[in-house]
């Protein structure tokens, strides 16, 4: 009985140790916004659709810490401020980070956002999500 009651105490002590060096991360609160970021493809929708830029437009963004500049094909095609909220999603039971642009009509898009990639989702059954990757230059 003794042999079990140290083993106990043990695993409670290793399992106190381990829990407490965890520490729960937030990946999107890691990275930042601020670069450059190229468009590589929009997906979903009802139909499952995928369209890419060997089949559309190219597309970049450049995030500032407060504006967004949008180019297509190269061109300059508008500069906007953004915002970025804590709102609730379908994503997650928690309140997660949306990218607001008072400038479109459209609602706000759900981040998803590691150190090279960029996902935009729709907060909508059946949304589209746009994937960009960080560009280095």
């Amino acid at each position: 009985m003794f042999v079990n009651l140290f083993k106990n105490k043990y695993f409670i002590l290793i399992s106190i140790f381990f829990f407490s060096a965890c520490e729960e991360s937030n990946s999107q609160a890691d990275y930042s916004l601020v670069g450059n970021w190229k468009w590589i493809e929009t997906s979903g929708g009802i139909a499952g659709i995928k369209i890419t830029p060997s089949s559309s437009k190219t597309e970049r963004l450049t995030f500032s810490d407060s504006t967004i500049s949008i180019y297509q094909n190269d061109s300059l095609a508008g500069v906007f401020k953004y915002s970025i909220e804590i709102e609730q999603t379908i994503f997650s039971e928690e309140p997660i980070s949306v990218l607001k642009i008072p400038s479109f009509s459209s609602p706000s898009k759900v981040i998803f956002l590691t150190e090279d990639t960029l996902r935009l989702s729709d907060n909508f059954v059946d949304g589209m999500t746009q994937t960009y990757v960080r560009l280095n230059y």
